[in-house]
C-alpha cells in the first residue's frame, strides 16, 4: 500500500484527477480525508487569490463605511494581504484620507463590527500602501475614519490577496 505523500507525488499539480482517483483505492478512510484535502491543494482551492475589497474605483467624500450587503466574506482565508490605491484626492487645503479595514461575523447590522488594521493617512494621488492583516473575521469591509479639507473627495481601490495555511 502507498502512503498518502506517494500517491501525491505520483500525481503531481500537473496531472489529471483520474490519477488521483485510481490512487484512492489503495487507501483507508483516514488516508482518503488527507488525500481529499491534497486533492483540493492540488485544484487551487487552498492556494492564494486574489481578492477585491473595492475592486472598482470607490469615490467618497465624506467619512463612513461600506455598507455591509458589498461586505467581503474571507471564511476561506487566513491571512489577507491589500493594498490601499489612493487614486485621485480632490479639495483645497491639503486634502488626505484615512481608511480601515473593519471585521465582523455578520452583515444584518454594525454592531459587533471591530478594526482590523488601519492604513496610513493618504495625502498624495497615486500612491499605495501594502498592509498585512492577520485572522480576519467571517467578512471584512472598509472605513472612511477621516477626511479633511475643503471640499473634499477621495477616489480609491483596495485589492489583495487571500491566503490559507493549511
Amino acid at each position: 500500500m502507498r502512503t498518502v505523500r506517494e500517491v501525491i507525488l505520483a500525481a503531481g499539480a500537473d496531472e489529471p484527477t483520474p490519477v488521483v482517483r485510481i490512487a484512492t483505492a489503495e487507501l483507508g478512510n483516514r488516508e482518503r480525508s488527507s488525500l481529499a484535502i491534497a486533492r483540493r491543494k492540488l485544484r487551487g482551492l487552498l492556494a492564494p487569490r486574489m481578492i477585491g475589497v473595492a475592486s472598482d474605483p470607490v469615490r467618497v467624500s465624506a467619512v463612513g463605511a461600506q455598507d455591509l450587503r458589498l461586505a467581503l466574506d474571507v471564511l476561506d482565508y487566513d491571512v489577507l494581504d491589500l493594498e490601499l490605491r489612493i487614486l485621485r484626492l480632490e479639495g483645497t487645503m491639503s486634502p488626505d484620507v484615512t481608511i480601515e479595514i473593519q471585521t465582523g461575523m455578520q452583515t444584518q447590522s454594525a454592531i459587533g463590527w471591530v478594526t482590523l488594521d488601519t492604513f496610513n493617512r493618504a495625502s498624495a494621488r497615486d500612491t499605495s500602501e501594502l498592509r498585512h492583516f492577520g485572522n480576519p473575521l467571517r467578512y471584512i469591509r472598509w472605513n472612511v475614519t477621516a477626511i479633511t479639507g475643503t471640499n473634499p473627495a477621495a477616489t480609491f481601490q483596495i485589492r489583495g490577496i487571500g491566503r490559507r495555511w493549511g
